[in-house]
């Protein structure tokens, strides 16, 4: 009774594999959401379902799907019993061959029936030849024959022949001028042929049960690591009283394996891979940390150190530090943003950036120029930008366009802190910029315990551009950390002073033509020793 039982469940499995429903589609693309990292595929699919089990193989997928990430789903009249993702290989002679292929084999067919048809009317011709060749007047049987009837024989057989080799060699041309033809298409098969091996056709496999028979509907999602986007930006200014002009593109690319063709692309900065943990608090505790930090040091003021990095040869530096982070410290995350395409695009995959405008804007801005002397000695012409946090931007490379020149690139950085973004428009060399040691204020003084060394300099500045212009200038002085090194300021004409750091900042406003100076001075007093 057991054994029989066993047997009823075999014969129903058998029954219920043999009754299955078997259907290839190919998965196409209808819609693609690129991360910034991988890609999310929408693949909506028609399936002619029989009621009871159905196979469906959902064929030409990428090679590495995330297999946690499918989701297939149907209407209410079916249900996704299983799915999985499989590979199959596929030998040449089973492949679909490409549509210029067919093309050029049937145009083959074409021209070797016309060559055939041209052969059976060469033969006729030579036959209707031949015949009129082998025809004689005998006289015993055609006693009656005139001189007239000779002379019509003899006209009929050279029209005839003649007309006859004409249409031969007619078609001899033409049999010539297909062969050619012929043998270039087979050339072409011969090539093709070399190219085919087996290839891999990744495929999800899903069990489907349906109530009742019919085309239904179906919506397949799934996720692959080998695509992406980064930003990319184009800056142009028409001149300083103009809004800057901002292109927001995305460079989008993919190796799935297969090509995007004509797909619906959303753009993403959502993290797929962002972990789904909820968060918790854990207690915040407050401490104090002291970080000592040693420097080999021949002298106070050795040459290979900069003035503003001079310090003593030991010293305590203290900051707050909170859960090993130092107070003060931005980690400023962008919101999570979408940008839709209004057209449709095909992407190769052949992982080259592929640009998409994603949002072109004009916004006001106010400029201004930039200059440190002592560091590089052009201006550099800034375009300052409030509510800046509306325009959704990313971290990226920008292409700056100046009165219609290319300026070279730049970076955008909107994870900063300050009120304004601040894009730096290159170099402007209609503003020339001098930095020039004052003689009269330079000098060295030795003393029986201290050397006094003293410095200064001069900054000219000089507007060659038609309107007037508004310059930053920085410079510095050195700081002492050395409680036997003094330094001491002696002229600023007017900047803002940061003692702490040792910087000067002067804010000027430069008419057209015009040309501005600014003086500073310092001297630092030492130990002999």
């Amino acid at each position: 009774m057991k054994i029989f039982a066993i047997l009823v469940v075999f014969l129903t499995n058998i029954s219920i594999l043999f009754c299955q429903n078997e259907i290839h589609v190919a998965g196409v693309p209808e819609m693609v959401t690129v991360f910034q990292v991988g890609a999310n595929l929408k693949i909506n699919l028609k399936v002619n379902l029989k009621k009871g089990t159905n196979l469906v193989y959902i064929d030409s997928l990428p090679s590495n799907i995330d297999q946690n990430s499918i989701r297939l789903s149907t209407g209410s009249s079916a249900t996704v019993m299983s799915t999985d993702f499989r590979q199959e290989s596929i030998k040449p002679e089973d492949q679909p061959e490409p549509n210029n292929i067919l093309v050029i084999r049937d145009s083959i067919d074409n021209i070797n029936y016309q060559l055939m048809d041209l052969n059976n009317k060469t033969d006729v011709l030579k036959g209707e030849e031949n015949l009129i060749t082998a025809f004689k007047l005998h006289p015993e049987t055609e006693k009656g024959a005139s001189v007239q009837d000779l002379t019509n024989l003899s006209n009929y057989y050279n029209k005839r022949v003649n007309e006859i080799k004409k249409e031969i060699l007619t078609i001899s041309v033409k049999q010539k001028e297909l062969n050619k033809i012929l043998t270039s298409l087979n050339k072409v098969i011969m090539e093709f042929e070399k190219t085919k091996i087996t290839t891999q056709n990744f495929q999800i496999v899903a069990t489907v049960s349906s109530e009742s028979a019919g085309i239904k509907d179906m919506e397949l999602n799934c996720y692959t690591p080998s695509a992406g986007w980064i930003p990319n930006y184009e800056i142009k200014v028409k001149d300083v009283t103009s809004p800057v002009s901002l292109s927001y593109k995305a460079l989008v690319s993919q190796y799935t394996g297969r090509d995007w063709n004509e797909v619906k692309l959303i753009l993403s900065t959502r993290n797929p891979n962002m972990s789904n943990t909820m968060p918790f608090l854990t207690p915040w505790y407050l401490r104090i940390i002291e970080k000592s930090i040693s420097q080999d040091m021949d002298s106070p003021l050795a040459p290979t150190y900069s003035a503003n990095s001079v310090r003593s040869s030991k010293y305590k530096e203290t900051s707050m530090v909170v859960d090993g982070m130092e107070i003060g410290t931005v980690d400023n995350k962008y919101m999570t943003v979408e940008f839709a395409p209004a057209n449709r695009y095909s992407i190769k995959s052949d992982n080259r950036k592929q640009g998409i405008l994603l949002n072109e804007v004009d916004v006001p801005a106010v400029y201004e120029y930039y200059c440190v002397p002592k560091l590089d000695p052009d201006a550099f012409l800034i375009a300052k930008i409030a509510d800046w946090g509306k325009l959704n931007l990313l971290p990226g490379e920008a292409y700056i366009y100046f009165e219609n020149t290319y300026l070279g690139k730049t970076t955008i950085n909107p994870q900063t802190t300050n009120d304004s973004l601040s894009l730096s428009l290159g170099r402007d060399k209609s503003i020339v910029i001098k930095r020039e040691v004052v003689a009269n204020m330079t000098e060295t003084k030795f003393l029986s315990s201290n050397v006094i060394k003293q410095y200064g300099y001069l900054i000219t500045v000089k507007n060659n551009r038609k309107s007037d212009i508004n310059i930053t200038i920085e410079d510095q002085f050195p700081v002492t950390t050395h409680e036997k090194i003094e330094v001491e300021l002696l002229e600023s004409s007017g900047a803002k002073i940061d003692k702490e750091k040792g910087f000067l900042k002067w804010y000027v406003n430069i008419p057209a033509g015009k040309s501005i100076e600014r003086k500073f001075g310092y001297k630092i007093d030492t130990p002999n020793n």
